[in-house]
Formats: structure tokens, C-alpha cells, sequence
């Protein structure tokens, strides 16, 4: 019924921990916050979330449906926020808190005459102008999180807020890096040079939704094409990283967000893709995939006969007959740690 009581989520926890599992809670802010926040002008809060329900295709005020925003001039929004925060922190006990704060669409507030008469707004249709009220905006509610926990890690999404011009507001002892841009931008050496810690969540290589249909569009989605096993075993988490700044890499995390991606269908995408995402994160050999290969073959089966649905990577016949499937192996064996 996709409704979370505490009970239900203390009784995930106790089955998460003996299992080695720290589960890291995420309520997104302040975009992605329509459906939930709808409510304030009949309770006498004012509009809490800007924009809620509008067609993304008709107003361009959010990237998917359904739009929503929250409101940064209401003053009820933040003590609302720091509510649910603190229920959350309550419950869970990881050392980081992940608020989110990605895919901001300007365009919202842009449209909300009283954020594009503030002061501040020297050009109502330039998006830096808006990331100035975000950056207000994350600030305020990091530092009410943090009279709460003042010891705990908050984690954000790579995004616009995430750059040189706003780290005076990101203390690197206190914030880290959830990188999800493609590799080519070069994020991990940027703020590891800068002092922050990160995890390695590219969506070149490890979001599993990719390469399926796209909620609004005819062809594949937005990061196709369908990361394989090999794309995801032979891209290294800390990639350009210093030898220095090493201990600055957490980390990472193989993403599969549900837009298209069903319950019955949640064992195939996942797996055997995962385990090679847990190999090169634990383990991290040098070699590339065709090396772990047979290894990723039998692993396949064994998750497949504990019952889990998972993907096979190659046939019957492989199995039984290891490594006389024909390959065409093309480059060195190692990777290049620094491509």
C-alpha cells in the first residue's frame, strides 16, 4: 500500500543490520515535492509546494510528472521539513542523511511572481539568479538539521548547487558529494580536489533503469543505452581521483529509480548486474570483465536458485563447460585507472 508505519520501518531496520546493511533515508527537497504538500492553503499554511500538478509538457515547470515544488518564501514549509527530518533521523541510525536537493526546476519558480520579484532576481529569466534562492533555501534547512544532529553527514545530489560558486555554504567536514553525472564531467576529482567526499552513483554506468522505454518519449530513456554487467564492472568509483584524495571516495551505489521499473520486474534489472557492482566496489581488481566472466556466470545461478528471478548472462551450455564460449576480446586486460 506503499504506506511506511514506524513499526514497519524499525522492523526493515532490525532485518537490514543483521545482514550488514546501514539503510540511508532520503526525503527529497526541494523539488520532487508536490503530492504530499498540497494541502497548506486549507489549513492555513499558504501554498507550501509551487507548481503542484502542472503538465510538465504544457508549463515546462518540473521534468516529470507529478510537478511540484516547495515554496521558499512560505515560512511553514521549513518547521513542516525539519518535522519529517527529525522523524526520520529518530528512526534511523546511519551516519549519513541524504536531503536530496536535485533537478530543481527554475522554471517553477520563475513562474511564481513573488520569487521573481525578489531583490535578488537581477534577471527573471536567468536560472543562476534562482540558484541563489535555492542555495538560501538548502542552507537554512542544513543548518536546522544540524541543531538536531549536529553530527551527522548530509548528503546531496550532484546538481547546480553543487559547484565552486556555492561551496562556501557546503562545509566539506559536514556534506558529501552523491555523484550521479556522467564521467566525462570529471566530478569525482573536482571536489575531491576541493576536499569533499562523494559516492559514485554515474549515470553512464550505474543506473539500472537505463536504456528501458522513457515516460515521454517514444525511444529509449533519457540515459540509455542499458548498462551491461561489463559497463558496470569495468567503471571505477574513484575514477581521476589523486592517490592523496583516495579516502575521500565513500563509496557507491548502483541506482534503480521506479518510473519504469515495476515490483515484477524488480529481481531481473537488479540482478546479476548488482553483483557486479559489489565486486567492483568491495573487491575493485584491475582486470576487466572478461576475466570475471565465468565467475559472474555461476554467481547468476546461485542467485537464481535461492529463488530470486534474476537476468542469466550467458546459456546453459556455459555453464556446464567453462570458459569454451567464444569471446572477442578486444584491449589490454587491466583498466586504465585514469582514462
Amino acid at each position: 500500500d506503499m504506506i511506511y508505519t514506524q513499526d514497519a520501518i524499525k522492523d526493515l531496520l532490525v532485518y537490514a543490520k543483521a545482514h550488514g546493511i546501514q539503510v540511508v533515508p532520503e526525503v527529497d527537497a526541494p523539488a520532487h515535492a508536490g503530492a504530499g504538500w498540497q494541502w497548506g492553503p486549507d489549513y492555513g499554511l499558504g501554498e507550501l509546494t509551487l507548481c503542484w500538478a502542472a503538465s510538465p509538457t504544457e508549463t515546462h515547470q518540473c521534468w516529470e510528472a507529478p510537478c511540484g515544488q516547495l515554496n521558499p518564501l512560505n515560512e511553514n514549509v521549513y518547521p513542516l521539513l525539519d518535522l519529517i527530518w527529525g522523524e526520520l533521523h529518530a528512526l534511523f541510525d546511519s551516519d549519513i542523511f541524504h536531503m536530496g536537493s536535485d533537478e530543481v526546476f527554475t522554471k517553477c519558480w520563475m513562474d511564481t511572481p513573488e520569487i521573481a520579484n525578489l531583490p535578488e532576481i537581477l534577471n527573471k529569466s536567468n536560472d543562476a539568479d534562482y540558484w541563489n534562492v535555492w542555495a538560501k533555501f538548502q542552507k537554512r534547512v542544513m543548518d536546522n538539521f544540524w541543531k538536531r544532529a549536529p553530527n551527522k553527514k548530509i548528503a546531496l545530489w550532484s546538481s547546480d548547487l553543487t559547484t565552486p560558486q556555492y561551496f562556501a555554504i557546503l562545509p566539506k567536514e559536514k556534506v558529501v558529494i552523491h555523484s550521479w553525472n556522467p564521467t566525462v564531467k570529471n566530478e569525482p576529482r573536482t571536489v575531491t580536489d576541493l576536499g569533499y567526499s562523494y559516492i559514485a552513483s554515474f549515470d553512464d554506468a550505474f543506473y539500472l533503469d537505463c536504456g528501458f522505454n522513457g515516460i515521454d518519449r517514444k525511444d529509449n530513456s533519457w540515459c540509455a543505452p542499458f548498462k551491461t554487467w561489463q559497463v558496470i564492472y569495468e567503471q571505477l568509483l574513484d575514477v581521476n581521483v589523486t592517490a592523496a584524495n583516495k579516502h575521500l571516495v565513500l563509496g557507491g551505489s548502483a541506482v534503480l529509480w521506479t518510473e519504469v521499473s515495476g515490483e515484477a520486474a524488480l529481481d531481473n534489472r537488479l540482478w546479476p548486474r548488482v553483483s557486479a557492482f559489489a565486486e567492483r566496489a568491495w573487491s575493485n581488481p584491475m582486470t576487466r570483465w572478461h576475466k570475471a566472466m565465468q565467475r559472474m556466470t555461476i554467481q547468476a545461478y546461485r542467485i537464481i536458485e535461492t529463488g530470486v528471478q534474476a537476468d542469466m548472462i550467458q546459456p546453459h551450455w556455459c555453464r556446464q563447460r567453462a570458459g569454451e564460449c567464444p569471446m572477442i576480446l578486444w584491449g589490454d586486460d587491466t583498466l586504465n585507472p585514469n582514462p
